[in-house]
């Protein structure tokens, strides 16, 4: 071939393959602290499937969804990874609505869980009758609803049980373990810590209809839902490949979790232990997260309209929301469901136990 017609062929080529090889920005923007509740998105970004669907990945922490929410809004951030309370509440007569919606359900059941000592009598919602409950503090959003289920079992939450704010972290574990509340009423990561600590907990069951209410899921300004879809649907099948993979080899995802976030791996103590405590919070976690059936037919991502009726009714009955005919499709959709399951699930799952 002459040099002339070699150089633009050459050319053509790279015009051709340009935009294959041309990665769209997304940055990600989350209310969560860095922690194993987060590991399918880390298992992700290791494994680079974000990559692998055209998608350079920036994250930015951000401290709670009120901060979060007007970074989306004023489209800073791309995908955000909010709770929907507040999202719901914008849209509340004489209030201007945030122009956000939820595209895909991350926490697609309900993991604020009320748990007691493995020995207590405490055994249903209404055993907690004139005892005293533990809260990290009266304004967390979990409140409204601990007290709609109580209300549900039969129970004064005003004058039937005490409710008392026990903050975070070690101060909380302790009045648990020494006795000075009866239930802790906790996100399930704080829960399956003490648990691996060394301290046996029962979780209490809840009411089937509170299990549907979603924790943080992914949302979007509403424009990138309409004039980019595609751009949403790429995002959500990375993320889903990493909820394969983290399922498919949970020691290669929490390990990968620490190689992303080294502060979240133990310095002390033994190794192996480290290891299988770390894999059993990351597990108890991913189970709020996987829909239900076969890995291979699972309905990724979607919401169930019921758990958005009985958040709207909680947040009425707290007297956050005056009106409850909000308009669902202006505050989550379900359009994109299908497209994040379209991968090869089989090749995510053998290239994740290859993982060492």
């Amino acid at each position: 071939m002459r040099p002339m017609r070699w150089f633009a062929a050459l050319a053509a080529m790279l015009v051709l393959a340009g935009p294959a090889l041309a990665r769209d920005r997304v940055t990600y923007g989350t209310a969560s602290r860095v922690g194993l509740a987060n590991s399918a998105m880390y298992m992700a970004e290791v494994m680079g499937f974000f990559r692998e669907n055209d998608i350079d990945l920036t994250t930015v922490q951000f401290d709670g969804t009120g901060v979060l929410l007007p970074q989306i809004a004023n489209r800073q951030i791309t995908v955000g990874y909010p709770i929907p309370d507040l999202v719901i509440l914008s849209h509340d007569t004489g209030r201007d609505p945030l122009p956000i919606q939820f595209f895909y359900n991350v926490t697609r059941q309900y993991n604020w869980e009320i748990v007691v000592l493995e020995n207590s009598p405490i055994r249903t919602l209404a055993d907690l009758r004139g005892k005293r409950i533990g809260v990290i503090s009266l304004s967390t959003g979990n409140v409204p609803v601990t007290r709609a289920m109580l209300r549900e079992a039969g129970i004064d939450p005003q004058r039937g049980v005490e409710i008392i704010p026990v903050g975070q972290g070690p101060a909380a574990v302790n009045a648990f373990r020494s006795g000075q509340i009866d239930a802790l009423n906790q996100f399930d990561v704080v829960h399956s810590q003490i648990a691996v600590s060394g301290t046996p907990i029962r979780r209490i069951p809840v009411p089937e209809k509170y299990r549907a209410i979603s924790g943080n899921s992914f949302a979007a300004h509403a424009d990138t839902i309409r004039n980019n879809p595609d751009l949403l649907r790429r995002f959500g099948r990375a993320y889903t490949m990493g909820l394969v993979a983290c399922e498919a080899n949970p020691q290669a995802c929490v390990r990968l979790s620490w190689q992303l976030h080294p502060t979240l791996r133990p310095t002390g103590g033994d190794a192996q232990r480290n290891l299988a405590d770390a894999v059993r919070i990351m597990l108890d976690n991913l189970a709020y997260k996987l829909p239900a059936g076969d890995v291979r037919s699972r309905r990724w991502g979607d919401f169930e309209e019921a758990g958005w009726r009985t958040n709207i009714e909680i947040l009425q009955e707290n007297g956050q929301l005056r009106r409850t005919d909000l308009p669902l499709d202006s505050i989550y959709t379900n359009a994109l469901v299908p497209d994040f399951g379209r991968f090869d699930v089989n090749a995510v799952i053998a290239r994740a136990r290859a993982l060492q």
